[in-house]
């Protein structure tokens, strides 16, 4: 009986325990569910901190790309406009002003991407390279006998 007794102790006793265990078993099972969610938290932060940083590296290049697209736009106007430029010199030798001025009204149009006859303001100016405004000006002045021209109005 007495060894009956202590079975049933031990038996209680590796029951108790074994139930603690599975508790354990528990508990670790939550924690490592937490430290999983909270890896995944910090990696979500780097993987959008990533996200942001080639975002603003897309965006800069791409200011890049547009400012080479811009030049090579003005590389192809270089000889669009030497041949209008030409067209206006003969127009200017001609003395023909009002075709001339047209031309050169056309030619700034051009330049400043600008589709018809609009109010002027410095923005559009900023927009033209002053080796183009200077060549036109020199033109007028040339042909005019220095009475015409930007440098002089």
């Amino acid at each position: 009986m007495k060894s009956r007794k202590r079975l049933e102790s031990k038996e209680n006793e590796k029951r108790r325990i074994e139930s603690q265990i599975a508790r354990l078993e528990e508990l670790s099972e939550k924690r490592n569910q937490e430290i999983m969610a909270e890896i995944d938290k910090v990696r979500r932060y780097q993987l959008n901190q990533k996200l942001d940083n080639d975002s603003e590296e897309i965006y800069e290049r791409s200011h890049k790309v547009d400012k080479i697209d811009k030049d090579i736009t003005k590389l192809q106007l270089d000889d669009d406009f030497e041949y209008k430029l030409l067209y206006l010199e003969i127009l200017l030798k001609e003395e023909n002003w009002d075709k001339a001025d047209k031309k050169t009204s056309e030619i700034m149009r051009k330049l400043a991407e600008k589709q018809q006859e609009e109010d002027w303001g410095t923005e559009d100016f900023d927009k033209i390279p002053c080796c183009f405004l200077c060549k036109i000006d020199k033109l007028w002045q040339e042909y005019s006998d220095q009475k015409f021209g930007f440098s002089i109005q």
